[in-house]
């Protein structure tokens, strides 16, 4: 069977949704197609899958795990995110247009309001909208955006939570292709709601912090590993999105990601797309390691720091 260019993969708990509807009338084409979970459990007749109890990067690696591989591209995107071009032409194939022409290995959408582009005052971000793209070194994980062989060898997420669960992807990606992971101006993203990801009380939930730790244990020795503060890529994009992106055709493979990963780990070997009792029985007592952590001490202190120096600043003030 031919490959088509793209899919677009959301995940939500809501059901009726117009923004749905209309991601599914628009990407429904001979090019590419639309999937749905609704992380929920409910009965949502937009939806490929429904399940519940699951964490942000479960829906998402269930997704992929589910779906056709017979797709060059694979779209991640939340509920909640509006796909727009700027000139009023189709946006599924404005996607082809680009993804055809610049071959990515990752990419996402350009959104002017996410933290990753914080550092751009009305000028800079006047510039970068005059280009079709340019590479960034980390994004929202709103809109995620990979390559068939990228996607193979990212999925399923590796420690399950929600915030900076695929920061890791990012990293990879941005070290190994720093030219190779995009973003389109073409096409913009909006997030019309802000909502979190209510997954944070699950058993098999680890905050953000902690999977960006878990993850740097196995990088290959003198790599940095994913910044631990998004400040650190938010400096980063400044200084990438300088540059050209390159248009040469990359096949990521896992020997690829051994450059700067031990992917022989039992916790990527053992990767789950929806939690079982071996995962959360090694991710419980990977837990014990991250509160002994000296990352996890260092941020506590960070944090108590700034308590007490708001704390004094507040007695100075009566």
């Amino acid at each position: 069977m031919k490959r088509k260019t793209f899919c677009v993969l959301e995940q939500g708990n809501r059901v009726g949704e117009e923004l749905t509807r209309k991601k599914r009338e628009f990407f429904s084409t001979e090019f590419s197609d639309f999937y749905r979970l609704n992380w929920g459990g409910k009965d949502d007749p937009d939806a490929f899958l429904s399940c519940e109890g699951l964490t942000w990067s479960e829906g998402r690696s269930l997704l992929y795990k589910e779906v056709p591989k017979n797709y060059d591209y694979y779209i991640f995107c939340d509920d909640d995110i509006v796909l727009e071009t700027n000139d009023g032409v189709s946006v599924a194939e404005c996607i082809r247009d680009l993804l055809v022409t610049y071959r990515p290995v990752a990419a996402t959408f350009l959104d002017p309001l996410s933290w990753a582009f914080s550092w751009a005052e009305p000028s800079n971000l006047a510039e970068l909208k005059l280009r079709r793209a340019f590479p960034i070194a980390g994004f929202d994980l709103q809109v995620h955006i990979f390559s068939r062989e990228f996607a193979e060898a990212m999925f399923p997420v590796i420690y399950h939570g929600s915030g900076r669960t695929m920061w890791y992807a990012q990293w990879v990606c941005s070290e190994l292709y720093p030219l190779k992971q995009h973003c389109y101006t073409e096409v913009t993203a909006t997030n019309t709601r802000h909502e979190l990801h209510s997954d944070f009380e699950r058993p098999q939930f680890s905050e953000d912090q902690k999977v960006v730790w878990l993850f740097n244990r196995n990088v290959k020795p003198g790599q940095l590993g994913v910044p631990i503060k998004p400040e650190i890529i938010i400096r980063m994009n400044a200084e990438r999105c300088t540059q050209s992106v390159s248009k040469e055709t990359v096949a990521f493979s896992k020997e690829e990601l051994e450059k700067v990963y031990d992917s022989n780990n039992k916790d990527y070997q053992n990767r789950i797309a929806v939690v079982d009792a071996k995962y959360l029985e090694r991710i419980r007592s990977l837990d014990i390691y991250w509160k002994i952590s000296i990352t996890r001490l260092q941020l506590l202190g960070v944090h108590y720091r700034s308590r007490l120096r708001g704390f004094f600043s507040r007695l100075i003030r009566l």
